[in-house]
């Protein structure tokens, strides 16, 4: 089994999930990056930091990956899988009689199957983080274009150029998101 030491390191402080999208926060900090938006302060393009209490400043290319804790959680995730996958085959073998040709397809597609469905699972959770941070830009981005169009704030002549895409608007707001399956839509 994975030591707590190795398997706190992978878990977000905020949600105590698995880290998703990590990222380093000003203060040297990770945690996921949907997770940091939770404290976004309302008027002003900045969080309250979970971590050390203080307002961090949100860049406009967003706060930087961390990569080598994305690596690592990958990492932990791909040897668990090995390690279970591993663990049926074992059991299959120990099995006292001897598979004959129908049980081996049956046990190897039930892997093929469990390999699937944790995959899937995984896949689903990246679909919800990046279904959720899309929605958030939405709703402040319709918040701030009713306030400034009620408000009389130059909005009037941009009334027109609100039919964007969901590309333009990404690039609006500098998500660089990889939406590989929203392009093949």
């Amino acid at each position: 089994m994975m030591s707590n030491n190795l398997n706190n390191l992978i878990r977000c402080e905020i949600c105590k999930n698995i880290l998703k999208e990590p990222i380093f926060l000003p203060c040297d900090e990770t945690c996921c990056g949907r997770c940091a938006f939770k404290f976004k302060n309302q008027d002003r393009n900045s969080i309250q930091c979970y971590f050390c209490q203080q307002e961090h400043e949100i860049p406009k290319s967003g706060f930087h990956s961390n990569k080598q804790a994305d690596d690592l959680v990958h990492s932990i995730l791909q040897t668990r899988l090995k390690a279970i996958v591993e663990s049926v085959k074992e059991q299959v073998k120990a099995s006292k009689e001897p598979l004959d040709g129908t049980e081996k397809i049956k046990n190897h597609c039930s892997l093929l199957r469990y390999d699937v469905d944790l995959k899937s699972k995984l896949a689903h959770q990246d679909i919800d983080l990046i279904h959720e941070l899309l929605i958030n830009k939405i709703n402040e981005y319709e918040k701030k274009a009713l306030w400034e169009y009620e408000n009389k704030i130059d909005y009037k002549e941009d009334i027109d150029r609100l039919d964007f895409t969901i590309d333009q608007f990404l690039d609006k707001f500098h998500l660089d998101l990889n939406l590989k399956s929203f392009n093949e839509v």
